[in-house]
């Protein structure tokens, strides 16, 4: 079986990408959530993306502790670096392709004021159920037998741009 990444990110527990799966096929559903298999294998484009998060989350983590925010606890735990080589262990071009993501972030964005984007959090898991969005999207609706389901969603980062709250999605 394949190991979960460590650090920074990863899916949420009943989110988007579980209740897509579902949706697609729901024998693949069930093998993965159900009885917990996965692939020996993935594709290296899945691996490309877990490292592109974790450069991504690191490099807006350290920007939360210039700024003198709180910071995810995992930013303290282990160097982005460390993250990167366990993460993509037997991959040094993956690696290699997460370490230049840093860079150009940091080349492009670190000089004073050519990023724009305020961090509130980072890779930060928000739930609610379907009662409670329900609401806000349709106020007053009448309560429905699914109104206790509960849905997550981990945002890759949450910001404040011109004094509105965005999520915002690496991809």
């Amino acid at each position: 079986m394949m190991m979960e990444p460590k650090g920074p990110g990863g899916h949420s527990t009943r989110g988007s990408h579980r209740l897509a799966q579902v949706g697609t096929c729901y024998r693949k559903w069930f093998l993965r959530w159900v009885r917990a298999l996965k692939p020996n294998k993935s594709p290296i484009y899945f691996l490309e993306g877990t490292l592109a998060h974790i450069a991504l989350a690191y490099y807006r983590a350290n920007q939360l502790r210039q700024l003198g925010r709180a910071v995810p606890k995992w930013f303290y735990e282990e160097s982005m670096q460390d993250c990167l080589l366990r993460n993509g262990e037997g991959f040094p071009d993956a690696v290699a392709l997460g370490n230049s993501i840093f860079q150009a972030y940091h080349a492009r964005y670190s000089p004073a004021g050519l990023d724009a984007w305020d961090p509130i959090a980072i890779e930060e898991e928000y739930t609610a159920t379907l009662g409670q969005i329900r609401q806000l999207i349709i106020p007053g609706c009448a309560p429905r037998p699914d109104d206790h389901e509960v849905f997550t969603s981990r945002i890759d980062l949450m910001l404040r741009v011109n004094g509105l709250l965005w999520a915002c999605d690496y991809k």
